[in-house]
C-alpha cells in the first residue's frame, strides 16, 4: 500500500510517498514555505494559512496525479503555533507560528506573558505556545470577531482538504499548545480560565490514528505533532532505540509506554525533560532545545 505524508514546516512544505509495507521511499518533494507576513514589529512571526494550504494542495495534487494508487494521506507540521477559525472552520486570522515572540513581552511592565501564564496555571509555557499567544491576544483585543476554535496549521490543512465542518486535534498537537494535563489527556480547563480563556475554544482532542475524511477518494488522517511524526517514521523498534533530531531546534526522544513516577508529575514538564503524548496511551520523553531560528 502506498501512503502520502505531508509536513507543513515553518520554512518548507514537504511531501513523501512510501510503500507502507516495506518502508521504501517512492517519491519525495519539497517546496519553500514563503508565506511570511511582514509586519513592523520584529517579534511577530506570522504566516498566511490559506496560502500555505494552496501550496500544500498543489504538492499533494502533483503526487496523486503521478502516483494514482496512493491510498491514504497523513499530516504533520510545525507545533505550538495557532490560527483562529470561525464556526465554519475557516481561518479568520494569520498563523501565529511557534517563533512568535509576543510571549516574551512584559505584561503590565512586570513579567513576561509566558512566565505569567506559567505561574498562574502551574504549567511551564514558553513564547510561541498557542495558549500564551491566545492569552496575549485576549488582553490586547487582538482576537478576531466570530472566533469559534483555535487550530494548528496542519489541522487546518486537513480541514481544507476534507471540507470537514468541525475540527479535531490530536493529543500530540494539543499538548504543544500548553497547559496540557497529561494524566487526564486534555488541556486543563481550570488553567485556561485563570488566563481568561474559554475552554470551548479548544477542539475535541483525540488519540491514535483518526480518519477525518477523504480527499480525491483517499482517506485523510488527523495531523500529529512533528516530533511524534519524525519518531514514528524513523524508529523501527521504539522500545530499543532513541531518536536524535538536529534542525532549527534539537531534540532527543525516548519512547515509553507508561508514565514514570506519576505522583510527582503535574504538568508533564521538568527542568530537563518534557513528557509528550505519542500515539495512544504511550509517550515520548523529550529533551528539546528550541532556539527559534536565532542560531542563524
Amino acid at each position: 500500500m502506498k501512503s502520502l505524508g505531508l509536513d507543513i514546516g515553518t520554512t518548507s512544505i514537504s511531501a513523501i510517498v512510501i510503500d507502507s509495507q516495506t518502508g521504501d521511499v517512492i517519491e519525495c518533494k519539497n517546496i519553500p514555505n514563503d508565506t511570511d507576513i511582514v509586519l513592523k514589529d520584529t517579534w511577530e512571526k506570522l504566516q498566511d494559512p490559506d496560502l500555505i494550504f494552496q501550496k500544500a494542495k498543489v504538492l499533494v495534487d502533483e503526487l496523486l496525479e503521478k502516483i494514482p494508487d496512493i491510498l491514504c494521506i497523513g499530516l504533520t507540521g510545525q507545533m505550538h503555533g495557532i490560527l483562529y477559525l470561525d464556526q465554519d472552520s475557516q481561518a479568520v486570522s494569520p498563523l501565529y507560528t511557534w517563533q512568535d515572540g509576543r510571549g516574551e513581552l512584559l505584561r503590565k511592565g512586570k513579567i513576561s506573558y509566558s512566565n505569567y501564564a506559567s505561574e498562574e496555571t502551574g504549567y511551564k509555557m514558553y513564547t510561541g505556545y498557542g495558549i500564551v499567544t491566545h492569552f496575549y491576544n485576549i488582553e490586547h483585543g487582538l482576537v478576531p470577531d466570530g472566533v469559534r476554535y483555535i487550530s494548528t496549521i496542519s489541522d487546518y490543512v486537513g480541514i481544507k482538504l476534507t471540507k470537514a465542518q468541525t475540527p479535531i486535534m490530536h493529543a500530540s498537537n494539543a499538548a504543544a499548545l500548553g497547559a496540557y494535563d497529561i494524566l487526564n489527556e486534555k488541556i486543563d480547563d481550570n488553567a485556561l480560565r485563570k488566563l481568561k480563556i474559554e475552554p470551548s475554544i479548544i477542539p475535541e482532542i483525540v488519540s491514535g490514528c483518526v480518519r477525518i475524511g477523504k480527499y480525491q477518494g483517499r482517506s485523510v488522517f488527523c495531523a500529529i505533532g512533528d516530533n511524534q511524526s519524525s519518531f514514528l517514521g524513523s524508529v523501527r523498534d521504539p522500545e530499543k532505540n532513541i531518536l536524535v533530531n538536529i534542525g532549527t531546534g534539537s531534540q532527543i526522544s525516548i519512547y515509553n509506554n507508561e508514565l514514570i513516577d506519576l505522583d510527582s508529575i503535574k504538568s508533564a514538564h521538568s527542568d530537563s525533560i518534557e513528557i509528550r503524548p505519542f500515539m495512544e496511551k504511550d509517550y515520548l520523553f523529550v529533551g528539546a532545545s528550541l532556539c527559534g531560528g536565532y542560531a542563524y
